[in-house]
């Protein structure tokens, strides 16, 4: 798997061919087929593995704060070479080839339920409102980074994810309540 990793790295989806990975990894065509039925498959080995290694849960005691770690690594992460590209292509394959179900219970659910989890401790901390629909958020923070990497038009950077933060804040901070004079 790291020599698939290093070839998404440096050449992206695109220069992800079997004969890549044998030359790379030192392995027959039949040990890459054996294990995996297309590149669309390694490939998102590789990004579940990259993900599962690279984009550590923060536990910051401010949700805000998860919230721009997570963010912040996400964005490292698929600002790597060519791993942004490899991601959205998986995304857009899975949707073309109905495997959807399979990309979100593989790539998504894990990593929804580790914002939830974030959710839920700012909630019961009275960082955030009681009302916080944790999917909405979670959609919400990731995906304007997610456009971002598909449009290739704007950076993904620390002032956007500032941004992205400051907006979701307005709605879903306890605010304290005001003073009276």
């Amino acid at each position: 798997m790291a020599a698939v990793i290093r070839l998404l790295r440096t050449h992206g989806l695109a220069g992800l061919t079997v004969d890549a990975v044998v030359a790379e990894a030192r392995v027959s065509k039949g040990t890459v087929y054996r294990w995996w039925e297309s590149k669309h498959s390694v490939a998102m080995d590789a990004i579940l593995r990259i993900f599962n290694e690279e984009l550590l849960t923060p536990d910051t005691g401010s949700a805000i704060n998860d919230f721009r770690s997570l963010m912040t690594q996400f964005a490292a992460i698929l600002q790597n070479g060519g791993l942004g590209y490899t991601y959205i292509s998986l995304l857009v394959e899975a949707q073309q080839n109905n495997r959807i179900e399979e990309f979100h219970s593989r790539f998504f659910a894990e990593r929804r339920e580790v914002l939830h989890k974030i959710i839920r401790k700012g909630i019961a901390r009275g960082d955030l409102a009681a009302h916080t629909d944790a999917d909405l958020i979670v959609d919400v923070l990731f995906g304007p980074l997610i456009f971002r990497l598909l449009t290739g038009l704007h950076a993904v950077d620390d002032v956007m994810i500032e941004g992205i933060l400051a907006t979701v804040s307005h709605g879903i901070l306890v605010q304290a309540p005001a003073s009276e004079s």
